[in-house]
């Protein structure tokens, strides 16, 4: 590939990646991962392209790097040990396959692309592409299945490149190319916080499996607010549950909140608050909730029928001390929020929620003044938060810096 890399100074222990992804909902990789056999994974999100991200390995022995962009739920990587790495997702269009490629080192972290006429993917043929710097390039490329994997060499010019392949589907390859250790992963996200992804490396002829968990942030501290105030994060009794306790100079406010999937979710109010987060799950909607008072900080559930999220409708469920409850609930939308009325039995709650996604709604419900706020915990030590009170119809968003832990 004509050129691609920066002659920028070599970086030990390199990989390149591309996340492939882009549907709706589709998972943020973004956070610290434990990697099972050992070792981490970050990924960070990149400031300057959207979508894409950089990798960072660090298995106790070696450490690796990358760059990657999100398509389809999946984190396709290039990985090495050189700064001379890269990542192609190549896609049968027709009569030829096309594709898009980028490098660790690409300036500007520009992609280009490269078109392989015939439909066929094995095989030796002439390629057509632009490089990085968006000069066109012309060249040979041949295309060999050995066991699982399809292993590609290209000469450009007087120059020539490696790569190896793991086909995604009968249309879909995904590439890793480069010099010396180098190989491909690619990471299918929608496990949400428990990934699998697939690998091999410059030699192999067979599919190795790694399997990834992420790694919780740990809210916990006191954080400044931006526009004035204090807020302390506590950890509270049972899994990822925090209590939270405001004090702007003018009024102390309360929550209680659980972190799941990179993200703290919080009931807040100055009365009796609580927290729920509801998944779409086919065509019903399960979820989690839980109060200050919850004894032994544990969860109830709570079960809506139909895959709307807006309307009325049976419920049930079981509190936190494992009773078993049924009822009805109503969820309107107003403007950019969801306001949500239950009656279980005699009595009547109400919340609002934020939809995070598509399947996601986060939810506080209580008396008097109230609302919810959901933290994005991959912020590190600067965090943003999403939130809205019982009576509003748009979302605000609170700014955090951490004081101390």
């Amino acid at each position: 590939m004509s050129t691609p890399f920066d002659p920028r100074p070599a970086v030990t222990a390199l990989a390149v990646g591309l996340a492939l992804g882009g549907a709706a909902g589709a998972q943020d990789p973004r956070g610290v991962w434990t990697v099972e056999t050992g070792g981490t994974l970050e990924v960070t999100p990149s400031p300057r392209t959207p979508g894409r991200h950089r990798l960072q390995w660090d298995t106790g022995k070696a450490t690796y790097a990358g760059v990657g962009l999100l398509r389809g739920g999946r984190l396709v990587v290039g990985w090495g040990r050189a700064a001379d790495v890269g990542v192609a997702l190549m896609k049968r269009d027709g009569a030829r396959w096309t594709g898009e490629w980028t490098t660790l080192n690409a300036p500007d972290e520009r992609g280009a692309t490269e078109v392989w006429p015939g439909a066929a993917l094995e095989g030796e043929r002439e390629v057509t592409g632009t490089n990085l710097r968006g000069d066109a390039y012309r060249g040979r490329m041949t295309a060999a299945r050995r066991g699982d994997v399809v292993h590609l060499a290209w000469k450009v010019g007087e120059r020539e490149y490696a790569g190896v392949g793991i086909p995604l589907d009968a249309d879909t390859l995904a590439v890793g190319f480069g010099v010396g250790n180098f190989g491909v992963m690619v990471y299918d996200l929608a496990g949400g916080d428990a990934v699998e992804g697939r690998w091999c490396a410059e030699n192999n002829q067979r599919i190795g499996v790694e399997r990834i968990r992420r790694r919780a942030a740990d809210p916990a501290g006191s954080w400044a607010i931006d526009g004035g105030g204090t807020l302390s994060i506590t950890a509270a009794a049972g899994e990822g549950r925090y209590g939270l306790r405001w004090d702007t100079g003018r009024s102390t406010y309360e929550g209680i909140g659980i972190a799941r999937g990179g993200r703290l979710v919080v009931g807040w109010g100055r009365g009796v608050a609580g927290v729920l987060l509801a998944r779409r799950q086919g065509d019903g909607w399960t979820g989690e909730w839980t109060t200050p008072d919850a004894a032994g900080g544990r969860s109830g559930t709570e079960a809506w029928p139909g895959a709307a999220l807006e309307g009325a409708r049976d419920v049930s469920g079981t509190n936190p001390a494992g009773g078993r409850y049924a009822g009805r609930v109503t969820v309107e939308r107003r403007g950019d929020v969801h306001h949500l009325a239950w009656t279980v039995g005699e009595r009547q709650f109400t919340g609002v929620g934020i939809a995070l996604d598509a399947d996601t709604l986060a939810v506080g419900f209580g008396t008097g003044n109230f609302g919810v706020i959901v933290y994005d915990l991959a912020g590190g030590d600067a965090l943003e938060g999403r939130w809205c009170a019982q009576s509003d119809q748009r979302v605000g968003v609170e700014r955090l810096r951490r004081a101390s832990r």
